[in-house]
């Protein structure tokens, strides 16, 4: 929780060019020691912040075909062609939100389709390879420092008035600091996705030739988005969880360009 300092807070600032930690002094005094635990302090806190962006948007005019291969209705073809796409809704089911401890189906906060990774698949034997490079290429834009993987989690289908409001997304998965989405080339109006982190708010267009194209997104899960509401067409979009490791600094919006 975001809070003013206040006196009883404390301040961190990069220490001195002098210290180092082995400075002391031949009478062992207290300075020495609280100069040399703010210097192991601010090297922790160094570790932990990283430079990028809280978002990442790449439009890809060339790029692997999945292979959406979905089990109780067979091979999807792209770009999606309105009868697999109203075939794809019939097999799926309305996604819920979280709310707290809950998950809830309202309509009126969230209007989507989705399936579980348990029921489709990516079959193309070259897809794994193609969705890594894409997924690098968004850690490094967001100023991801530690090893990091892209979890398979659903696959939603936004129909014409499907929309999200704001907000921001729960750990699915022990590690999860972020979300990763695939846009599948689909025509369609509308969907495009805001984001907003601090003050700074912006607009992901994913919705301008998407008919042949594929875009990647990408947010940590403390920044809200939301999707705008569909107005044409079919939007279809896989996304994944980006997992850590536990044991590593978690990655954050906050620790961007942080001043300590």
């Amino acid at each position: 929780m975001d809070t003013d300092m206040d006196d009883s807070d404390v301040a961190v600032t990069t220490p001195n060019s002098t210290i180092s930690e082995d400075d002391s002094d031949d009478s062992g005094s207290t300075t020495s020691t609280h100069d040399a635990l703010r210097w192991r302090l601010w090297q922790c806190l160094e570790t932990a912040k990283h430079d990028g962006t809280f978002y990442y948007l790449e439009r890809l005019e060339t790029y692997v075909n999945p292979g959406l291969y979905i089990h109780k209705l067979g091979q999807v073809g792209l770009p999606t062609a309105r009868r697999d796409a109203a075939a794809m809704a019939k097999v799926s089911k309305k996604a819920p939100f979280g709310k707290g401890s809950e998950t809830l189906v309202d309509l009126s906060v969230r209007k989507t389709f989705e399936l579980d990774s348990s029921e489709f698949e990516c079959q193309h034997p070259a897809w794994q390879a193609f969705l890594d490079s894409v997924v690098l290429s968004a850690a490094e834009s967001m100023g991801v420092k530690v090893k990091m993987r892209a979890e398979r989690y659903k696959l939603l289908l936004y129909e014409e008035g499907a929309f999200f409001k704001s907000h921001h997304d729960s750990e699915n998965v022990p590690g999860m600091f972020g979300t990763f989405v695939k846009c599948l080339p689909s025509e369609h109006t509308g969907g495009d996705v805001h984001v907003s982190h601090g003050n700074e708010k912006i607009l992901l267009r994913t919705s301008d030739n998407l008919k042949f194209d594929m875009s990647a997104l990408a947010w940590y899960s403390e920044v809200h988005h939301r999707v705008e509401p569909v107005t044409s067409g079919y939007r279809a979009v896989l996304t994944f969880n980006l997992v850590q490791d536990q044991k590593l600094p978690r990655q954050t919006a906050a620790a961007l360009d942080e001043t300590l």
